[in-house]
């Protein structure tokens, strides 16, 4: 390995500071003066708390007393988390969100050469107490019993693959319903990448008139017609043309012009799609129709043939998987989704949003070390056998962390143990990435 110079972990662009926390505790009402442990031991120990799959209070007392240099009573640590508790995590979660948000965006190549960023947005769920479903409220079990559901919106920017919003909700808000968030984070030359739980034509609307990019999947049960009016029979288009790039208009009423692309996928792929289809929507009846279409990669946009070429449009889709990713890592590594089945709101909240700072944190921290390993040694990391190594290693960072050889040594156990193998029959994610960055 080369060791000409350090890894500058001292210069990452998300991090936390004692007078700002100082400063959060304060506004929210949490902390009015400090007594056994300031406001940063305390997100220190939620943060190493996200490595523990269950945590039960006389744990955070004690890890939050190796911290602090004190013993800390359970009794006094739950007295402590009260709402101003979950409004002081909330809002160093949210200005760390401000953080990535506001940085410089990175210079995009290839296909991303003509935006800023690249979001993309997706939710995942979690079980919460039995307790809690007044406040988060699921869907019914075969019983007709309410489950509690928490849902969080992620959006992620890809190329700087830090993260720009967490939104918490009940089950029931679903990601149509949350379509018109991403308004609030995507700036003018964005590319916005989700998939068809988002379709919304009047938000995609938006998207064009505010000079923001999308891309989704068709949609089926949308009404569509060529531009002069006519309605557009696509199966019968695709029979004639398999590969369509043409200008069409969504929507009986709200008329958006559009982009739309199709490519033709294999046959297996087409099969695994219908046998997919017929299992989740038995009691809707797929039409013929429907299934046929499954034959094709099918989608809308707004970027112009200027920019990508149809093939390059279709292609593209595929990196959303990325967000997937993320989601099993901090899912498998992270513990996301286990909480105490006993809990108050408060408590649960604060566990949830103490993971998401430890998230945030660590995707900035990937970030760094990913590309400083990849300009000098070439290797690219993998996102998942990364979070493996810090939730199985934490203690080296803490031991190392004040050692002027941490991050060279740090980096050669990365470069051992979270680079991607060779395999020359599939490409990893920075292969398959690297095709539309050249």
């Amino acid at each position: 390995m080369k060791d000409s110079q350090l890894i500058p972990v001292e210069n990452m662009d998300i991090k936390l500071d004692d007078a700002t926390l100082l400063l959060k505790a304060k506004e929210t009402g949490f902390m009015k003066r400090i007594r056994k442990f300031n406001p940063f031991d305390f997100i220190k120990a939620l943060c190493l708390m996200t490595l523990y799959s269950t945590v039960s209070l006389e744990v955070f007392a004690t890890i939050l007393g190796f911290v602090a240099g004190s013993c800390i009573s359970k009794q006094s640590l739950w007295e402590r988390i009260t709402p101003k508790c979950v409004a002081f995590v909330r809002s160093v979660l949210m200005s760390l969100m401000f953080r990535a948000s506001s940085l410089e965006p990175l210079t995009a190549k290839g296909a991303f050469s003509r935006f800023k960023r690249v979001l993309l947005q997706d939710s995942t769920t979690i079980n919460l107490p039995e307790s809690l479903v007044r406040f988060f409220p699921g869907s019914g079990n075969q019983t007709g019993k309410v489950q509690a559901i928490m849902k969080i919106q992620v959006i992620h920017d890809l190329l700087s693959q830090t993260c720009l919003h967490f939104g918490l909700s009940g089950f029931r808000r679903n990601d149509q319903k949350a379509s018109a968030d991403i308004l609030n984070f995507a700036r003018p030359g964005d590319l916005v990448i989700r998939d068809l739980g988002y379709f919304v034509l009047n938000i995609f609307r938006l998207f064009t008139r505010q000079g923001i990019y999308f891309l989704t999947p068709y949609q089926h049960n949308v009404n569509y017609y060529t531009e002069d009016g006519e309605r557009l029979d696509l199966l019968k288009l695709l029979k004639k043309h398999p590969i369509v790039d043409t200008m069409i208009v969504a929507g009986a009423t709200e008329r958006l012009p559009v982009r739309l692309v199709a490519s033709p996928v294999p046959a297996n792929i087409a099969q695994i799609r219908r046998r997919k289809l017929l299992k989740k929507d038995r009691r809707s009846n797929p039409t013929k129709e429907q299934l046929e279409l499954l034959g094709w990669d099918i989608f809308l946009s707004n970027v112009g043939e200027d920019i990508w070429d149809s093939l390059t449009a279709c292609r593209i889709y595929g990196i959303r998987w990325r967000i997937e990713i993320l989601f099993k890592a901090w899912k498998s590594h992270f513990h996301l989704n286990s909480l105490p089945q006993k809990g108050s709101k408060s408590y649960i909240e604060l566990l949830v949003y103490s993971r998401l700072v430890f998230i945030t944190l660590f995707q900035s921290f990937f970030a760094e070390f990913s590309a400083y390993a990849y300009a000098t040694e070439g290797k690219h990391l993998s996102l998942l056998k990364f979070a493996q190594f810090i939730q199985e290693h934490i203690w080296a960072l803490i031991l190392l962390f004040h050692s002027s050889q941490m991050p060279n040594l740090f980096l050669e156990q990365l470069l051992r143990h979270c680079a991607y193998e060779s395999r020359h029959e599939r490409k990893n994610y920075h292969e398959k990435l690297s095709n539309f960055l050249t």
